[in-house]
């Protein structure tokens, strides 16, 4: 059985893609392809994090093993251990599966790891499969800080720096994808671009069903797309809230009542001098992956940076009036919820 290794980057529809996975187990199955469960983080949408933080925790890096083996170890128990019983399901679920003529396994964390991480995935994958195709799809630098801005605000994380100085690591494309050939070997790794103009129909999921030789079939479960961005007076309003308010959040169901209050078109971009700037930085690497992944000279991704406003300002998003409007939903709610607590804890 071969073996497809899908390893993101975020934010490049990875989630949709996973969620059709896993929906579509059995219909792939028919077509001879496995998806393999043992390894995927528990939710609903299937990343199979379990082969990331078995190769994190093999290669000694402490720091990410902690953070992707959370609800795949037991709390309180070894995290090495219980890695270590994962992979030995992992191995069992694959031998087990050994009729079928592919598996896919699709885990983008494992594009925020290195060439040691990346030679403990390959020990582990090589061991069970004939020959290991290694998938990665590449968004501009720029568009991709954006979105992974829009990310961590929708979800209440600290933000750090739309464009951070320095970068961050895993938009050096160059070093990743050349990690991962001296890894997998070099004629094992297939760079795409998620740019509308590479993408089969300008959509992730389709390009990606054609990259892997998956058929057309009537009775695919098509997920909507996960991960939609905020607006942009729903950014400046949980970037003003951060800001004074710290680490202490919102609970999901409050934050969602107040972001429908306050409506908009526009989505924030940052200023077209900030974005371009960020993505010069990576001019060099990106020739390479193009001249030596992609067999063409010139830039690797559209250069086109009209999207971007001359200016931008994320406080220039939101009103005083919208902030207060948003605030008054959130005591309304509050109070709804009081009043149901009152009247239940009445019957009981």
């Amino acid at each position: 059985m071969d073996a497809i290794l899908h390893v993101g980057v975020t934010k490049t529809g990875t989630t949709t893609i996973q969620k059709f996975l896993r929906e579509n187990c059995e219909i792939l199955g028919r077509q001879g392809i496995f998806v393999p469960r043992s390894i995927m983080f528990p939710n609903d949408f299937g990343q199979h994090t379990g082969l990331s933080a078995i190769s994190a925790s093999r290669a000694g890096n402490d720091y990410a093993t902690k953070w992707l083996s959370r609800a795949l170890v037991p709390a309180g128990a070894d995290r090495g251990e219980g890695l270590e019983r994962l992979h030995d399901l992992f191995v069992q679920e694959v031998r087990d599966a050994g009729q079928h003529r592919k598996a896919i396994i699709s885990t983008e964390a494992m594009s925020h790891l290195g060439r040691a991480e990346f030679v403990e995935a390959h020990g582990i994958l090589s061991r069970l499969f004939d020959r290991i195709k290694v998938l990665i799809y590449l968004r501009r630098q720029d568009l991709h800080a954006v979105s992974l801005f829009n990310s961590m605000v929708r979800i209440q994380l600290p933000v750090l720096d739309l464009f951070p100085d320095p970068p961050y690591p895993h938009h050096d494309f160059a070093r990743m994808v050349s990690d991962l050939a001296e890894s997998f070997g070099r004629a094992n790794v297939e760079v795409r671009l998620f740019e509308p103009a590479s993408l089969e129909g300008g959509d992730s999921l389709g390009d990606f069903r054609l990259a892997c030789g998956i058929v057309d079939d009537p009775s695919f479960f098509i997920p909507e797309r996960q991960n939609e961005s905020l607006n942009a007076k729903q950014v400046a309003f949980i970037h003003h809230l951060q800001c004074a308010n710290g680490e202490n959040t919102l609970p999901p169901m409050q934050l969602r009542a107040i972001l429908d209050e306050l409506e908009c078109e526009e989505r924030f971009m940052p200023s077209r001098a900030a974005a371009e700037a960020y993505y010069r930085q990576f001019a060099a690497g990106n020739a390479l992956v193009a001249r030596e992944f992609l067999g063409r000279d010139g830039p690797l991704f559209d250069e086109d940076f009209g999207m971007y406003p001359e200016s931008a300002a994320i406080g220039n998003f939101i009103t005083v009036e919208d902030m207060a409007r948003a605030m008054i939903r959130h005591l309304n709610v509050e109070r709804r919820i009081r009043i149901r607590k009152r009247k239940a804890k009445a019957r009981n």
